[in-house]
């Protein structure tokens, strides 16, 4: 089974988001022995972020992740979500094309 993770990372290190990844891929890895994760991070994005236009480098990267999303069987929403501007548009995208959603609080 192919799963997409969904993270906010506004505010967050990069350190941080990788750590909290991958105690996320720990526990669904327990929930799901055959699982693929998506790898949907972008490193570097904070940086570009920080350098870039504010506007259209967050856009960019969240057209990416939907395509990304787009083989996911399951979408995995990481603490904060509901505060998130990529993970809600996402967590609709998900819901409106059917593919099965979780909350996760790793």
């Amino acid at each position: 089974m192919k799963i997409f993770i969904s993270q906010p990372m506004r505010g967050k290190s990069e350190e941080f988001i990788i750590q909290e990844r991958k105690n996320a891929v720990s526990k669904l890895k327990e929930l799901y022995p055959d699982v693929e994760i998506i790898d949907s991070y972008h490193k570097g994005y904070l940086e570009e972020l920080e350098t870039k236009d504010p506007i259209s480098t967050p856009i960019k990267y969240l057209a990416a992740s939907i395509h990304m999303l787009a083989d996911a069987k399951l979408v995995v929403f990481l603490s904060g979500w509901e505060e998130a501007r990529g993970c809600l548009i996402e967590k609709r995208v998900a819901e409106r094309y059917g593919i099965e959603t979780m909350i996760m609080n790793p």
